[in-house]
């Protein structure tokens, strides 16, 4: 009702149906009343339980329709309730998987399934197994917790990537993950520490503790006749006399500019506006922890 004067294209959705991708064309106007019809078809579904391997219900699992490649259809999802119980409903003919995935379980597969619309198939069976768990503390170097850093763990074999963020004691867990060797990783985003990454580490045998180091300091001014609302400081890191890029810190406001959490080492250093021109790079040293310089911005 109350559509303004015009051409439109309309399509229809419902629960359960098979969307309809094919557009209806119609023109309103303020002397007629149009009418368009849609004819849905009912689409096939899927339901069943998720339980862990004791056989308890597992909640807020989520499923995902995928093709038999392993490509999720992210159309088709949804999550298990209290009971484990899940429904996937108007699915299109084929053969598909469904991907479950839970923050405290390994990702699992199920399938593949043969669907013709308007099939029923119920009863589906899911079983997530526990995986091993990553526990641990982060500090810093004086042994003091530190709250709100983001430990990762990553897998390449098979691939899965968890994360969390560590609490006021400074202690984190992270579960579901497999039984294989993990890259773990661990980023504050204020304070001044550098990143924490080692590789080849394995849940389950004991608590990791992670030291993060303050890194170095760049303090410095941007000159310009009209300085820029928003600029960029780029580093690039020279070793045995070659410079490669390391970083860059993106800024707004205030010309005076602290960079913290900086890797100790020589660097070339310059910063970039839209509209200026690039600044002359400087040279300088941060292994002792602390550098300043000025760059200056012209105008294009």
């Amino acid at each position: 009702d109350n559509l303004p004067q015009g051409d439109y294209r309309l399509r229809a959705t419902a629960k359960g149906y098979l969307r309809e991708h094919r557009y209806e064309e119609t023109t309103v106007s303020a002397d007629r009343e149009s009418e368009v019809n849609f004819v849905l078809q009912k689409g096939a579904s899927i339901s069943g339980i998720i339980s862990d391997e004791a056989g308890n219900a597992v909640a807020r699992a989520r499923v995902t329709l995928a093709k038999t490649d392993g490509t999720a259809l992210f159309a088709h999802q949804t999550f298990s309730d209290k009971n484990g119980s899940f429904s996937l409903v108007g699915l299109p003919e084929g053969t598909f998987k469904l991907k479950v995935w839970h923050k405290e379980y390994l990702p699992q597969e199920a399938g593949p399934f043969t669907l013709r619309p308007p099939d029923e198939m119920r009863d589906v069976r899911i079983i997530l197994a526990q995986g091993v768990t990553l526990k641990g503390v982060v500090t810093d170097s004086d042994g003091n917790p530190l709250a709100g850093i983001t430990v990762a763990a990553t897998s390449s074999v098979p691939y899965l990537y968890r994360n969390t963020v560590t609490d006021k004691k400074g202690r984190f867990e992270i579960r579901g993950l497999p039984n294989a060797s993990l890259t773990v990783s661990a980023t504050a985003t204020r304070g001044g520490f550098l990143s924490w990454v080692r590789r080849n580490i394995r849940a389950g045998l004991g608590e990791l503790r992670i030291v993060l180091t303050k890194g170095a300091t760049l303090e410095g001014d941007i000159i310009a006749d009209q300085p820029p609302k928003r600029y960029q400081i780029l580093f690039y890191l020279i070793e045995k006399g070659r410079k490669r890029f390391a970083k860059q810190a993106f800024l707004q406001g205030d010309t005076h500019f602290v960079i913290t959490g900086i890797k100790p080492g020589r660097y070339a250093v310059k910063a970039r506006a839209q509209g200026y021109t690039d600044s002359d790079e400087q040279t300088v040293d941060l292994t002792s922890g602390k550098g300043y310089v000025r760059l200056t911005l012209r105008k294009k």
